[in-house]
């Protein structure tokens, strides 16, 4: 009894998997989804993500001229932390282009030149540039960590919020 009530599950379920209702591709064969699916990851690989990183240079540029440019925003207690974000980000968004978007690019893909050099210089490349992401991240954290002590010992912050512990903060990422 325990073994029909299993079979007709499984058949049932068998059945639902199997229904063209069940999956978005049902009318897409496995050759046209595999080609959907590399025209989705070129689309972002060469052009989604290099555009994001240009932006995100832009952002970065800008940022840093307004913090190097403007005298009252190096009195900032921060201004060490947001120049050395500004930077850390820059380099991760150039890194991270260079690891993933020459690949994505048939040109390049088929070149045994490229491929030879590529393959000595990628773990250098992805090393990089989770090294400066993970900068970014701990940074970002010694941010909040400096305003969180601005915020709740407002009398005592001016002793612990240094430009030097912000540049000791730096370094430890």
């Amino acid at each position: 009894m325990d073994e029909l009530i299993a079979l007709e599950g499984a058949s049932q379920s068998e059945q639902i998997i199997g229904s063209h209702d069940f999956c978005n591709f049902s009318n897409i064969t496995h050759h046209e989804h595999d080609e959907q699916s590399i025209s989705i990851v070129w689309w972002s690989n060469v052009a989604v993500l290099p555009v994001i990183a240009l932006i995100g240079l832009a952002c970065n540029l800008l940022n840093m001229a307004v913090l190097t440019t403007n005298k009252a925003a190096r009195r900032i207690p921060s201004w060490n932390l947001l120049i050395a974000l500004a930077i850390f980000d820059s380099l991760f968004l150039v890194f991270a282009t260079l690891d993933v978007t020459p690949l994505s690019i048939p040109s390049l893909a088929f070149s045994t030149s490229f491929n030879h050099f590529y393959s000595r210089v990628v773990l250098y490349i992805r090393t990089l540039a989770s090294t400066f992401y993970k900068s970014s991240v701990l940074i970002v954290v010694a941010f909040n960590i400096e305003r969180y002590l601005c915020v709740v010992f407002p009398l005592n912050s001016h002793r612990w919020c240094t430009a030097r512990n912000s540049k000791n903060a730096i370094v430890a990422a």
